[in-house]
């Protein structure tokens, strides 16, 4: 990811995440980027009826081109769920 484990244990939760979506999403675009020059590259290859069948998403799929669906929470659930976090972060502050 770019950083020494010292500096990986000295980061927050939260900007230890950061940084891994970051050096994550890096990684998609070079494989992006790739994959579009392995298109064009066959492309040149293949005759004029198949070339329309050559995407880079057929040739390799990677995880990004599919939407991801988060499930809807209710109020009730909501509701819930806020109030267990929060029962969490106060049991931590007392620990602490």
């Amino acid at each position: 990811m770019g950083i020494t484990p010292a500096e990986a244990w000295q980061l927050t939760w939260f900007e230890f995440r950061a940084v891994y979506k970051a050096h994550n999403d890096k990684r998609i675009h070079d494989f992006d980027v790739m994959r579009h020059g392995a298109s064009l590259s066959l492309m040149a290859h293949v005759d004029k009826k198949h070339v329309a069948k050559i995407t880079p998403s057929r040739l390799f799929p990677l995880p990004s081109d599919r939407p991801i669906e988060q499930p809807r929470l209710s109020e009730a659930e909501a509701l819930k769920f806020v109030q267990l976090a929060k029962r969490r972060l106060i049991e931590v502050k007392e620990i602490n």
